[in-house]
């Protein structure tokens, strides 16, 4: 749109484009640095399995070989073989089965999982799949000091609560919802209000340092902007999921609430995951196990994650997850892509996006390159803010001079 022939409409545009300038700045000064290593830590994150499995071969790979091909042990054999070797005192959390090839099974135990991941001590127990064979166990977490973290878990530490108590995930996700605004304001500024299209999305050839840094921050902003505008929301969603449902309920009031609870029993005791694994291959037959949610108090519920391509199959995400009773066996929730709402699948999509999973390599890589992005903006952002903040010195001692 070109505003040249409205000087009025122009001149209104500049003075509001003036008040997002100001939102941009302070936002991108103040919370920038949070950005910054945010989106470090998150390209790791994007290809963590892989890193760790290059970093820990003898913990995460197994002698698997496809020319002869094993079979998985039955899923109660390998959560037995981990509970024999966890540490004294620790109790299953989460059992993860990737079933790529040679991956090992993993299973996360706490000291005390009653508390928060912040409050104990959490330690990796890996598991051949193929043999039951315990292959090792490691600290993943550390309650008291983050430099014990194992390396990953350091990452995802600072990625998500920057190295502070959980309670921190709250702050971080209202940075995020906040950033959301920074990102919006720079698309704003990046308007180009005369119609000169080429200028705004291309370099200027041969300029200067000053405006080879404002050429970059601009264009460096506006190509992964969509990512990045994506992975703020999924984040937001992540680490303040009420608050976001509660939005998404006003507009899909049908959308199920997906943090489930029980009321525990005197008289009953909690069944064990082979006995709620069976409740949920009786109703899902077809499926392929990825993840088992284990109960870490009274109140909690099982949930089994799992790949069904046979009843998803018309479905992007072929991904499903069952909350369990821990007590009965029944069957209280269902979160897949067949039975949801519109805001429950747009909801399951957070993750996948987050992560970068929910466009395969492509979608992955995509969130690498935004994540190394984010310290780029934040430094080519401070650069013109100091180079502007110069001239605006320079100016007022000449003027000072003049008079």
């Amino acid at each position: 749109m070109n505003f040249s022939c409205n000087p009025g409409s122009l001149a209104r545009l500049k003075r509001r484009r003036r008040f997002w300038l100001q939102c941009h700045l302070w936002l991108g000064l103040t919370l920038g640095l949070i950005l910054a290593i945010a989106g470090i830590t998150g390209s790791i994150l994007v290809f963590w399995q892989e890193l760790d499995a290059w970093l820990n071969p003898a913990l995460r790979l197994t002698q698997y070989s496809p020319s002869q091909p094993q079979h998985y042990r039955p899923v109660a054999e390998i959560i037995e073989a981990a509970r024999s070797a966890y540490p004294t005192g620790t109790q299953p959390g989460i059992a993860e089965f990737r079933r790529v090839g040679e991956q090992s099974a993993v299973m996360f135990f706490g000291r005390d999982m009653g508390k928060s991941p912040s409050e104990t001590n959490i330690y990796n127990v890996f598991v051949d799949p193929y043999s039951a064979k315990v292959l090792g166990v490691r600290l993943f977490y550390d309650a008291d000091n983050p430099l014990k973290h194992a390396l990953m878990g350091f990452v995802f530490k600072l990625h998500y609560a920057f190295l502070m108590k959980d309670t921190a995930r709250t702050v971080i996700g209202w940075v995020c919802a906040v950033l959301l605004v920074s990102v919006l304001s720079g698309l704003i500024l990046w308007w180009p209000l005369t119609g000169q299209w080429r200028k705004a999305l291309t370099f200027r050839l041969g300029a200067n340092s000053t405006r080879f840094n404002f050429d970059l921050h601009k264009i460096v902003g506006l190509y992964t902007a969509l990512v990045l505008l994506a992975v703020l929301f999924s984040g937001t969603y992540l680490n303040l999921p009420e608050q976001v449902l509660s939005v998404v309920r006003l507009f899909t009031p049908d959308s199920h609430a997906v943090f489930s609870s029980t009321e525990p029993n005197e008289s009953a005791h909690s069944l064990q995951p082979d006995a709620v694994l069976e409740v949920v291959e009786a109703r899902y037959p077809n499926s392929q196990l990825l993840t088992m949610i284990i109960p870490v108090n009274p109140k909690a519920v099982y949930k089994i994650c799992h790949r069904d391509s046979h009843s998803l199959r018309e479905h992007w995400i072929q991904e499903r997850c069952v909350v369990v009773d821990q007590y009965s066996g029944a069957i209280l929730n269902i979160e897949d892509a067949e039975s949801a709402s519109a805001g429950d699948i747009f909801l399951q999509w957070q993750w996948y996006i987050h992560s970068g999973q929910a466009f395969g390599i492509t979608g992955r890589l995509l969130v690498f390159v935004t994540g190394f992005a984010c310290p780029v903006l934040f430094v080519t952002g401070l650069i013109r803010w100091l180079q502007k903040r110069r001239a605006a010195n320079q100016h007022q001692a000449k003027q000072y001079a003049a008079n």
